[in-house]
């Protein structure tokens, strides 16, 4: 009986990042999706995770539980923090998608360059890359970046400008970091635009999704 990996997701896009990375990591495990964009949208207007979202995001993840999910995936950097909690009450092991990418990126050296298109995202990654440095024994220091009129490309559905601006934004880092880190799942294809970057840019997906095809194979 096949194992099965679930996402969650606050962008319906989303879907088809994660399909695709987890036909490239060439392992044969079950894929379940579940949307919530409200969620995503609500943390955007507070500027934070209240209670009542917390809420409705441990709900969403017991119920892909209940659907038969071994291992529940939150690919949303804004709420991930919440998802990766749930481990200490959960049956199921419940990763965030960055953790791995935040991983790597500690590992790579101190300097690290935070990008992303949306605010919300820089506290929850930011607290993620210090986390990271602390279970392995690191010193960090962290540079960011928002790319406030690549969102905007982006929620007018003009994906190639979004990625293009991302791009461009990413060049004018290479002398401020030894890695980059994208903060945003969205963000990924934006380093195919980046053929000659002196550093590792680094995204969630491929990295998160290797790491939770691992967790629910193994």
């Amino acid at each position: 009986m096949k194992k099965k990996l679930a996402f969650l997701h606050t962008l319906a896009a989303n879907i088809a990042v994660f399909d695709r990375s987890v036909r490239e990591c060439g392992y044969d495990v079950e894929v379940a999706h579940r949307v919530n964009e409200s969620v995503l949208k609500e943390t955007m207007k507070l500027g934070r995770v209240d209670e009542s979202i917390a809420d409705r995001i441990r709900a969403e993840i017991s119920e892909l539980r209940d659907d038969g999910a071994d291992v529940v995936v939150c690919t949303c950097s804004s709420i991930g923090a919440i998802a990766e909690e749930m481990n200490k009450t959960e049956t199921i092991e419940v990763q965030r998608i960055d953790r791995a990418m935040a991983d790597r990126a500690v590992g790579i050296g101190e300097r690290i360059v935070l990008a992303t298109s949306l605010s919300s995202t820089l506290g929850p990654t930011r607290e993620l890359l210090e986390s990271s440095a602390r279970r392995l024994g690191k010193s960090i220091s962290i540079k960011e970046i928002v790319i406030s009129s690549a969102w905007a490309r982006y929620v007018a559905g003009d994906m190639i400008g979004y990625l293009d601006e991302v791009a461009k934004a990413m060049t004018a880092q290479f002398e401020e970091g030894d890695a980059i880190v994208l903060a945003q799942a969205s963000m990924a294809d934006a380093a195919l635009l980046v053929s000659d970057s002196p550093i590792p840019i680094l995204s969630s997906p491929k990295l998160g999704v290797q790491r939770a095809v691992e967790a629910v194979t193994c």
